[in-house]
């Protein structure tokens, strides 16, 4: 397990494979979940830190593509389904498909590292990819809670309508959590 975050790391600077191909996140999802080599389990989340901010970054990267092209099968899938015949044969590839809880697995364990690097608009950005804002509130506190809400508030001018609403009440949501009222 150990290894397989190694190559992690190691795909991340030196994959021949394609911006595409998420062999990083493979190999990842194939590792450990931290340095000391424990099994990955939901209640602990994965260290970071010994692998630095570059690799944070560009794992992030890589869920959020995983992610959407997990939504585009999915998509695929059930337009195929409505699509399909009785008799025709189906065309759906079989691939090895990355499940959602692993991601959001992911998700959960970069958000705080990014965080804690005081890069909130990445970690703000990852969640709002993957649709999990609400998960914004965890990692909160009043050290952090100024630089993210000033980042909420300037991006959701630039999101599509219902989005937009979703953000700011994310933000409303986290300064009365902080007890800081206009």
């Amino acid at each position: 397990r150990m290894f397989a975050d190694v190559l992690s790391v190691v795909a991340m600077a030196y994959s021949d494979a394609g911006e595409e191909a998420c062999e990083s996140l493979k190999f990842r999802l194939e590792g450990s979940a931290n340095a000391e080599g424990d099994l990955p389990t939901k209640d602990k989340l994965i260290d970071l830190d010994p692998w630095g901010q570059e690799y944070a970054r560009s794992l992030m990267g890589e869920v959020t593509r995983a992610w959407h092209s997990l939504e585009d099968r999915e998509k695929g899938k059930r337009d195929e389904v409505a699509a399909k015949d009785a008799d025709a044969p189906s065309a759906v590839e079989y691939q090895k498909v990355v499940d959602r809880s692993s991601l959001e697995h992911l998700v959960d364990s970069i958000v705080p590292f990014q965080l804690k690097h005081s890069c909130e608009p990445d970690a703000v950005d990852l969640l709002l990819e993957v649709e999990h804002l609400e998960k914004l509130g965890q990692h909160i506190d009043e050290h952090n809670y100024g630089r993210v809400c000033l980042y909420l508030l300037s991006s959701c001018h630039f999101l599509p309508p219902p989005e937009d609403r979703m953000v700011l009440e994310c933000a409303y949501k986290l300064y009365t959590q902080v007890k800081q009222y206009p």
